[in-house]
């Protein structure tokens, strides 16, 4: 018996891409600081994002009033809490002017209110990484939307870790040896 295959290779034009611009952030309700992040695509080889600035950013409110955000590093602008709030149940547009005379707007979105949470827990789990197992644990949220209007979630968290030694070793690191000894 004889077996034969045959594989196309697949190889992708990695040399010609379009600078397409780029739009990350969120407005939030309350007095919390709204972002947006500018950027271009980037190609295959390269590691940092092409972040664009001195752009002039706004988000205007279904009542015609324009908030204009601060530019406060390379491609990050935010609001200012102490003139620009998002409320629940209006909409907003965003705004973006850019020096080369391009302008983008985006269609009005209604500001909903959140997701009541109702519980958050996590579970242990090993995960296969390769040839190996990762231990680990996976997030849990349980949310409820009484109104049913709400279909995707975003939740942001910070990690914060505290490590308790039980007993600490007191002793010194010899450098030359690359040893370190109890006292």
């Amino acid at each position: 018996m004889f077996l034969t295959a045959c594989i196309d290779p697949f190889e992708p034009d990695l040399e010609n891409f379009e600078n397409i611009l780029t739009v990350t952030g969120s407005v939030l309700s309350g007095k919390n600081v709204s972002t947006i992040e500018l950027g271009r695509t980037f190609g295959f080889d390269e590691t940092e994002p092409n972040r664009v600035s001195n752009a002039r950013v706004s988000v205007v409110d279904d009542l015609g009033n324009e908030h204009v955000f601060s530019q406060v590093a390379e491609g990050i602008y935010q609001s200012d809490t102490t003139r620009f709030e998002g409320v629940i149940g209006r909409s907003y547009q965003l705004k973006i002017f850019i020096s080369n005379n391009q302008t983008y707007e985006s269609n009005f979105q209604l500001l909903k209110a959140p997701a009541q949470i109702d519980n958050f827990y996590f579970e242990e789990q090993d995960r296969a990484f390769g040839f190996d197992s990762l231990n680990g644990l996976q997030l849990f949220v349980d949310a409820s939307d009484p109104e049913n209007t709400t279909r995707y979630y975003r939740w942001e968290y910070e990690e914060t870790w505290l490590v308790q030694v039980p007993l600490p070793a007191r002793g010194s690191w010899d450098l030359e040896n690359n040893t370190f000894t109890l006292y």
